[in-house]
């Protein structure tokens, strides 16, 4: 089987982007070039079927990343959310927390903040405690 316009396809694409870029090939990508690679093959010495089966294999391995990621990222947008109404839950109450000299402190929180996507409970002794530092409540 000859891919030669295959090769120089997918290597004047890669050339100009990056290898981050080029390692986030999505399902609608691979079935690109599977289709390139198809109507540019010899007639008269086409795709064996272990390889055709071994991309085809592929393109499910791809799917299955695809949807992984998008449930990790819903996962993680939900943790983000129970991180929220928990902080919220401290409002006005104790915790118990080390401070920076690692002693243990108590310390009501006055205030909640959000700084590069951790939380933060601010105490009245104005403390900013990071939400999983924190040891107890009461």
């Amino acid at each position: 089987m000859t891919t030669s316009a295959v090769t120089s396809t997918l290597t004047s694409s890669t050339t100009s982007t990056s290898l981050s870029s080029s390692l986030s090939m999505t399902s609608s990508d691979f079935l690109s070039l599977l289709l390139t690679e198809l109507e540019n093959q010899n007639p008269l010495e086409p795709t064996s079927t272990s390889e055709l089966t071994s991309l085809c294999a592929s393109l499910t391995q791809i799917s299955q990343t695809e949807d992984t990621n998008t449930a990790l990222s819903e996962l993680s947008d939900s943790l983000s959310s129970l991180s929220s109404n928990q902080a919220l839950s401290y409002l006005n109450k104790t915790i118990t927390y080390l401070n920076d000299s690692s002693t243990e402190v108590s310390d009501t929180v006055t205030g909640i903040t959000y700084e590069d996507g951790a939380t933060y409970l601010t105490t009245k002794g104005g403390d900013s405690v990071a939400l999983s530092d924190v040891l107890g409540v009461s």
